[in-house]
């Protein structure tokens, strides 16, 4: 291809790559610091605004917000589920979580944990559920199509990366809505040292970080020799 087609090409991986690598580096490095002792472990990730490593956390859902909503995909002119318009509503839910915090409700109280009354916590729990919805329509549904052409060897292998992706989130969403609504108040109580929610969310987070690092071709026993059509980027004219 002509040189600054495989220059484009080469750039548009490499924003892939980057929103998978903050996915997979950011939820380790923030455990691991609290591990260490630089913060408390909080009962959830969104917690972390509330501890010394706010900055971090909110810096990087912003981050990857921007990349989001700046990221275009493939070009199609038909249809509502597009790499735009899940792109453009998970940068969205991304910024939300990062500017619109949680209020931390001890999981004891009788109270439903999800009945927030003030208006920046439930455009944080809104924001959350978009952003996490939009990642899994994303590994199930946009990642995995083929386009024109028979699926490669790789390509299939990819698929079977994001499915496994896509999966993770969905049941990680499904023990969120079972801790949130289906638990007592008892029962949360009892488990709230284990940290549930927030080992639910690192694993949506992980997830969304391999998915966009295998689509990046990040992971080199996952490629083909050859390009994928779907993985070229949308033309552009002049």
């Amino acid at each position: 291809m002509p040189a600054d087609t495989h220059d484009a090409v080469l750039s548009f991986y490499r924003v892939r790559q980057a929103m998978g690598a903050i996915g997979i580096v950011v939820p380790v490095l923030l455990v691991g610091l609290s591990l260490a002792g630089y913060a408390p472990l909080p009962p959830a990730l969104s917690d972390y605004y509330h501890t010394p490593l706010r900055d971090l956390f909110v810096g990087t859902m912003v981050s990857l917000g921007v990349f989001l909503l700046t990221y275009l995909g493939h070009r199609e002119i038909n249809g509502i589920v597009t790499d735009r318009t899940v792109s453009t509503a998970a940068g969205l839910g991304a910024i939300g979580i990062a500017l619109a915090p949680n209020r931390t409700l001890d999981p004891c109280l009788p109270v439903p944990i999800l009945m927030q009354t003030d208006l920046m916590a439930a455009i944080h729990v809104l924001s959350a559920g978009v952003f996490l919805g939009a990642t899994a329509v994303f590994c199930l549904v946009l990642f995995p199509r083929a386009g024109r052409t028979v699926p490669t060897p790789g390509k299939r292998r990819r698929n079977q990366v994001y499915r496994l992706c896509g999966w993770a989130i969905l049941l990680s969403l499904a023990g969120l809505g079972a801790y949130f609504l289906a638990l007592g108040p008892e029962a949360r109580c009892a488990i709230r040292d284990l940290r549930p929610v927030l080992w639910l969310e690192v694993v949506t987070v992980l997830a969304f970080g391999v998915a966009w690092l295998v689509k990046g071709r990040g992971i080199r026993a996952l490629n083909d020799d050859r390009h994928d059509p779907r993985d070229m980027p949308p033309p552009r004219d002049g």
